[in-house]
């Protein structure tokens, strides 16, 4: 059975607006309101807002346990929970909702089964890069907004789900796209406190966007961040020569300006230690 998604002006309007606007937890309701108006776009109500069953836990969640640990090979990483606890307190029921909401569209067709068709049958066609932008909105703002919600609440079990699903859709989704792909990656890893990985996969974003493409130099800027976060000044120092040698010339006065910073941050730092030694 195929599905046609249908993204209309007004659609495209309000996902700038989203794309532009502050981000925040708001911006995250907004969202799901975009993506589940789209879902509703080709005829059939596919929404998750119109769906009665929500979702089929074991049909459609328990079955990617295994795919997991196939992928991540180290007992940090979590595992899709068997079950949820049942909420009570308005804020962690809220959290919950929007949880369930977020996985319903991430995974999205398989999230759904229409008659007597399975979810593999479901075929999607239509605005499907549209779609796809939006679940990527989707994914940075649950990573910016819910996940440290989950964590102050000690909701375990959402935190948990949602990690899982979130490595799936950038594994899954942006299979075709490994440049993006990396990037949700980090975002991923830099919540989990992975930094290493962290890095790994900004670098590996940055290695893989051409020097034409217009966020080339916000991800270099954006790797070179992450090294001075980390202190490893002698790193940044030799990947911002790197960057001034392999760029466009246009470039050239931002990436002087970024070695600039590399020799301040490095004796800013030198001074703390010097300091310290002294007391």
């Amino acid at each position: 059975m195929k599905i046609k998604l249908i993204a209309d002006n007004q659609h495209k309007r309000q996902y700038k607006k989203l794309l532009t606007s502050e981000w925040s937890s708001e911006i995250l309701k907004d969202s799901l309101l975009l993506i589940d108006d789209l879902l509703n776009s080709g005829g059939l109500s596919l929404g998750y807002s119109k769906r009665a069953d929500k979702i089929d836990w074991e049909r459609t969640i328990l079955p990617y346990i295994n795919l997991i640990s196939l992928k991540i090979n180290d007992d940090k990483f979590p595992v899709i929970p068997e079950k949820i606890p049942r909420r009570r307190s308005a804020s962690k029921i809220c959290n919950h909702n929007i949880v369930s909401e977020a996985v319903y569209d991430l995974i999205f067709p398989l999230s759904v089964k229409i008659g007597g068709f399975q979810n593999s049958d479901l075929k999607l066609e239509g605005d499907l890069d549209f779609f796809k932008d939006l679940k990527s909105l989707i994914f940075l703002l649950v990573s910016n907004y819910i996940l440290p919600e989950l964590a102050k609440e000690q909701m375990k079990e959402e935190t948990e789900l949602i990690i899982c699903v979130l490595f799936l859709n950038a594994l899954i989704t942006w299979h075709d796209n490994p440049s993006h792909q990396n990037y949700l990656l980090s975002v991923l890893f830099d919540k989990l406190g992975w930094s290493d990985l962290y890095r790994l996969h900004l670098h590996n974003a940055f290695l893989l966007t051409s020097s034409e493409e217009h966020d080339y130099l916000t991800k270099a800027q954006a790797y070179w961040s992450a090294l001075i976060d980390a202190q490893k000044f002698d790193d940044a120092e030799d990947f911002a020569l790197k960057l001034l040698k392999n760029s466009k010339e246009e470039h050239f006065e931002e990436i002087k300006e970024i070695i600039n910073l590399n020799f301040y941050f490095q004796k800013k730092s030198l001074r703390i230690v010097a300091k310290r030694t002294e007391l």
